[in-house]
């Protein structure tokens, strides 16, 4: 078995609208195949979009980003970074909030996250900086020059989007385990 970490899921957030990408907390979510029901990410498929440009903007893909998690520890970086006194998961449009792991947004693509009740979820990648965050930020401060801060200050910590592998309750407070899936290098990438 690869090396296990483990840590802490703080805090769930959902979104039932789609007039905004911004999650409200909630106590517990079931995870199914297609994600948190009713959630605005929820899913099977998904359109492409900016992130997927090696296809025609709007085509059907699979939804690898059903989850966007992200670590306490990296939202106090990112605030530090910004010169402001906290940035809040709910503004990153985050649906679990996660402490304890430390690099939480480098952890390799395929990691799994066991949770106690025995749903799991698989890391797809790390959820890039993008505008619509800066300005949830930037309104909350009234300060519009934020808005240019957040993706320098973000990068690397802004967390990650998951997939649902076997579906389960989750609930906040509760402990996960982490499963590394065995890294190495492509030796393509080596001039061989």
């Amino acid at each position: 078995m690869d090396k296990k970490i483990s840590g802490q899921l703080q805090q769930l957030y959902a979104c039932y609208s789609s007039d905004t990408f911004v999650t409200q907390s909630v106590d517990k979510i079931a995870l199914g195949f297609e994600g948190i029901k009713d959630d605005r990410h929820a899913g099977m498929t998904r359109k492409s979009d900016a992130r997927t440009p090696w296809y025609t903007r709007g085509t059907d893909i699979k939804n690898t980003r059903q989850l966007s998690l992200v670590s306490t520890e990296e939202l106090e970086t990112i605030a530090q970074k910004m010169e402001v006194e906290s940035v809040k998961a709910e503004w990153l449009g985050a649906n679990m909030l996660v402490s304890g792991v430390s690099d939480f947004t480098l952890l390799p693509i395929g990691s799994r996250l066991f949770f106690d009740n025995g749903a799991v979820i698989v890391i797809e990648g790390e959820n890039l900086p993008c505008i619509n965050p800066a300005k949830v930020i930037a309104a909350y401060y009234q300060n519009k020059d934020l808005e240019k801060r957040f993706a320098k200050a973000a990068k690397e910590k802004r967390g990650v989007v998951a997939w649902i592998e076997k579906e389960g309750m989750v609930h906040a407070p509760s402990q996960f385990k982490i499963m590394l899936p065995r890294q190495r290098l492509y030796p393509g990438l080596m001039g061989k």
